[in-house]
Parts: C-alpha cells; structure tokens; sequence
C-alpha cells in the first residue's frame, strides 16, 4: 500500500502502460480519497482485497512503503 498526495497520472496511464510487459504481471487498485486519516485508510483496506477477491486474486499479505511499526 502507498499513499500519495499528488497522483499525477497521465492520459493512458504514461511511460509504463506503453513499454513492453515484463515477466512480472501486476494488478493495482487505486482509489482517490479525500484524506490520509487512519479511518480513511482503514477502509480502503477493508475495500482493496475484496476487489482483488473478485478478481479470483487471493491477498496474503499487505505491503506498506514507509510505514510506521
């Protein structure tokens, strides 16, 4: 999981949708939020792995940047 608090994504999503696909398949879930509070990003949790569930894609772990332990 990252937070950003500018996502600045261009029209088709940039450099990396338009290179050639590596051996590595990745699947994202992003969401604007109006905030970075604890109860916003709480639910967002709650949100992202049944979206990845629905997608036949089985969440074992979350990784965090930056996180504070």
């Amino acid at each position: 999981m990252d937070i950003k608090r500018l996502g600045r994504i261009p029209a088709g999503g940039g450099w990396r949708m338009s290179t050639p696909p590596s051996t590595t398949t990745r699947l994202a879930y992003p969401e604007v939020l109006p905030d970075e509070k604890d109860h916003t990003s709480a639910a967002f949790l709650h949100r992202a792995p049944a979206w990845f569930t629905a997608d036949d894609v089985r969440v074992g772990r979350v990784h965090t940047a930056n996180a504070m332990v």
